[in-house]
């Protein structure tokens, strides 16, 4: 939509020319304007009104226009934000008189974009939660399409990483991160980057650019060559530099204090795609509620970057058998509660500092960031002092703490007492005694009655003349004295005023202390935005112990938080080591078992690359069997405590799932299809160190199509891949399998019938399921009685016509008779009586060659 042709008009035009991707909003008065099509779109999305702003140079029509006031534009921000939009913030960087006084009296407010805003740069306290993390995350892929790279930051903490990817990895690694923001080449292929909603994915191909990539990590890093980063490809710099160009650009050119990019390789972490991560409800619930995932139970950390950090732990499992007896001896360690308890009460009383740096640094901090500062570093040496006689990791990061002392001290010395107020405006944080300007100023503001008041008892002292110190607006304060006392006035008096009755004067003391008061205020405020200037300086200079601080807090919180969760469920230490072992004894399912009275224990063995094939009736307990298997092995390679009498667990290099399905349709996939590329997944990628849980594969179709694939797929795991696997499935012709495969053996889910009711027990134990009690558990669903015993009789004349051998007519059942007892017609046996009641001797050719028709008849 082509606007007005005004300055202003031009200049909201020039801006978004320069941000074509963003929504602009103009500041101009006391509100932030949007103008033409920004206009209609922000309307729509924040319910506002719709304007036209109509002048000459804009022609009839008027350019559609609306705004939101300057003071309530963070909650406006946010709710574009929120939808995906990016904000392009304009404001005005002079005055009008500034303006005029530069350009002439026509001349216009210069204004400029000070801030991008993207849902993947996001700092403010407003738009975070503390518990979540956002990343800006970048891919790129190399010229043949099969490696790239992943690189992303947090931009709240200053968090950096890159890793290489494959074509075949890359949907886990990007499942794996808290992507609040995409950014990709144009040579990425979309299969790639599949698994993100499309309104976070921007391309900007010329930040992957290899030497612009290159530039701005050296800007960033102060480096003057990247080989001391350790970036494994070309695409790994591209994919860094790419991120740190970006966030450069929503930053108008500033970047908080990053952290040396942390180079992960493929091979130290646990892989698991989408649709597994979705399928075990990891970080939230499939009906998406975080209190009923694995996240959400393991979830006791006091502070907001230990809950961050923990979502990555659950999202990234470890691989490497040393790092993971690292972090269960921590747990071990904190498994004492007198220690564990004062752990986190002292993590209690630390702040977010990773996220306060950030927005110090960046410009958008005030006193209550320093004061979260000041506090986190008080607490620091009694932190310290409790980790104190212990070793391994928790002495990583005890150490991790150490190096601000000398910031702390100033903190302590320069702020005042809580609360401190939100905005520098506010004035106030700075404490009395710290700064004797400061102090003068604050003299004034507060004392001004008093000083004034001394000044006239000094010259009434002095001059021995009655007066009065008095004020108006025209003259400011004077001395007032009548005119009897005017041959008594001191040399140093400056005659003001005469009036009928008295005479007015000041003195060149009272005009000073006159200026002093009526500037202390507005000088006040300025010396404590200077002075919150230098202690934001001293907090950049001490910014990479603050940001290992940071880290060393959220750590602790983590392991104390897994030791919190082992001692109030009682769960054990996984033996963990680098085989294909995975022998469970009385484990439980550990979010399910928290919420539920009582739990039946089951254990597991599928040490070697064994499969089990579960069978059992719909309702009792396969899915959750299965689920809580794969958990245990996430919670054991996590470095946490496992729901479970003993554990032997083998390091899996990835965990696999197929449990459930639904129609992608806006992918225009069939629930089978979805099925399948899942398996195909799972065949393709699995190794025989993986673990993999299947559950009813081949369900979505035919009975004897989905019966020849789940077999088929059977074979081929236990023949080619040999990984430990858990196969449940209604298909009861499976079982005889473990006649014929050496590494598979049936197992079931026991239930018990009891007066024609199904009971279930929850119990895996030795054998297959003698039915799959589908009618049953219609009934106990609430299924319509008729409906029951329909199926009941159905199931019936099914299951003798399989005894037999035979095919059923199914409209041949009666829909009248008794459920299971009454006789089921077939058509075997119809052919039988016909055959055996022809006599054959005394039949016509013609005869006989009717009866052949008739008994065709009857097959077809």
């Amino acid at each position: 939509m082509a606007l007005g042709t005004s300055p202003v008009m031009q200049q909201y035009a020039k801006v978004k020319s320069e941000y074509p991707d963003a929504l602009v909003m103009m500041r101009m008065g006391d509100f932030y304007e949007m103008l033409g099509d920004d206009a209609v779109q922000a309307s729509e999305i924040l319910q506002i009104t719709l304007t036209r702003r109509r002048t000459s140079k804009e022609g009839d029509e008027g350019v559609p226009m609306c705004g939101v006031p300057y003071h309530a534009a963070e909650g406006y921000i946010g709710k574009l934000i929120a939808h995906g939009t990016r904000v392009a913030l304009v404001e005005q960087v002079e005055t009008p008189e500034e303006a005029k006084k530069a350009r002439g009296s026509s001349a216009i407010v210069r204004r400029e974009v000070v801030r991008l805003f993207t849902p993947g740069t996001l700092t403010d306290e407003a738009y975070l939660a503390g518990n979540l993390a956002k990343y800006l995350v970048t891919v790129t892929s190399a010229k043949d399409g099969r490696e790239g790279a992943v690189a992303w930051m947090d931009m709240s903490t200053g968090d950096v990483g890159v890793r290489v990817v494959t074509q075949a990895n890359a949907l886990a690694v990007l499942a794996a991160l808290p992507v609040g923001e995409l950014v990709v080449g144009e040579d990425v292929d979309a299969a790639w980057v599949a698994g993100i909603p499309r309104r976070l994915v921007s391309v900007q191909a010329g930040l992957f650019a290899r030497s612009t990539a290159e530039t701005a990590i050296k800007r960033a890093y102060g480096l003057g060559d990247l080989a001391g980063l350790g970036l494994p490809s070309d695409s790994c710099a591209c994919a860094l530099g790419a991120l740190i160009g970006y966030a450069e650009l929503t930053q108008v050119g500033k970047l908080p204090t990053l952290r040396m990019p942390n180079v992960v390789s493929g091979r130290t972490r646990m892989s698991i795609d989408p649709s597994t991560r979705k399928n075990l409800e990891l970080t939230e619930s499939l009906g998406g509620r975080r209190a009923d995932s694995l996240l959400g139970i393991l979830d006791r950390c006091m502070t907001g970057a230990g809950a961050r950090l923990l979502a990555r732990w659950v999202a990234e499992p470890l691989v490497d058998v040393s790092e993971i007896m690292r972090r269960q001896d921590a747990v071990a360690a904190l498994g004492h509660a007198a220690t564990r308890e004062q752990v986190r009460d002292l993590l209690k009383q630390t702040g977010d500092i990773a996220r306060c740096v950030s927005r110090l640094l960046l410009g958008r901090g005030g006193p209550r960031d320093l004061g979260t500062l000041r506090a986190t570093g008080d607490v620091l040496p009694a932190l310290r002092k409790a980790l104190g006689n212990c070793d391994g990791l928790l002495k990583v990061q005890a150490d991790g703490m150490g190096g601000l002392e000398e910031l702390t001290v100033l903190l302590d010395r320069a702020l005042a007492e809580e609360p401190l107020p939100a905005l520098v405006r506010d004035g106030g944080f700075i404490a009395s005694g710290y700064d004797s300007e400061l102090d003068s100023y604050r003299v004034l503001v507060t004392d001004g009655n008093a000083l004034l008041q001394g000044l006239e008892e000094r010259e009434a002292g002095i001059s021995g003349i009655p007066l009065k110190l008095r004020y108006n607006q025209v003259w400011g304060y004077y001395l007032e004295i009548t005119k009897q006392h005017e041959s008594k006035v001191p040399g140093h008096w400056l005659h003001r005023q005469t009036t009928t009755n008295s005479h007015r004067y000041s003195t060149a003391e009272l005009m000073s202390l006159e200026r002093e008061l009526g500037s202390a205020g507005a000088k006040a405020q300025k010396r404590e935005e200077d002075l919150l200037a230098a202690l934001v300086d001293a907090v950049r200079k001490a910014s990479y112990p603050l940001l290992s601080a940071s880290e060393a807090l959220a750590t602790l919180d983590v392991l104390a938080s897994m030791a919190d969760v082992a001692a109030r469920h009682n769960w054990v230490r996984p033996l963990v080591e680098d085989s294909t072992a995975f022998a469970i004894e009385g484990g439980c399912h550990p979010v399910v078992a928290s919420k539920v009275a009582e739990f039946v224990p089951n254990g597991c063995d599928l040490s070697g690359g064994q499969m089990w094939l579960l069978t059992g009736p719909n309702m009792a307990g396969k899915s959750t069997f299965l689920r809580q298997n794969a958990l245990l092995c996430i919670l054991a390679q996590m470095g946490s405590n496992v729901p479970a009498k003993a554990a032997k667990i083998g390091v899996a290099d990835a965990v696999f799932s197929r449990i459930g399905a639904a129609d992608d349709l806006a992918a225009g996939q069939s629930t089978f299809m979805v099925e399948m590329v899942e398996t195909a997944q799972i065949l393709n990628r699995a190794t025989a160190r993986s673990l993999v849980i299947l559950d009813e594969l081949g369900r979505g179709t035919a009975t004897y199509d989905g019966l020849a694939i789940a077999w088929a797929c059977v074979e081929d795991i236990v023949g080619r891949l040999g990984c430990r696997t858990l196969f449940a499935t209604h298909y009861h012709e499976l079982t005889s399998l473990e006649a014929q495969l050496e590494n598979v053996s049936c197992w079931q889910v026991a239930v018990r019938e009891w007066k024609g009711e199904i009971v279930f027990l929850h119990e895996v134990k030795r054998g297959a399921a003698a039915g799959s009690y589908g009618v049953q558990v219609a009934k106990l669903a609430g299924v319509p009685q008729q409906v029951v015993s329909r199926a009941d009789n159905l199931l019936e004349g099914f299951m003798k016509v399989a005894r037999n051998k035979g095919v059923v007519r199914v409209d041949e059942l009666s829909l009248f008779s008794a459920p299971v007892s009454a006789p089921v017609a077939t058509v075997r046996g119809e052919i039988e009586e016909r055959i055996k009641n022809l006599d054959v001797d005394g039949l016509s050719a013609r005869e006989a060659l009717d009866e052949l028709y008739k008994l065709r008849g009857l097959v077809n």
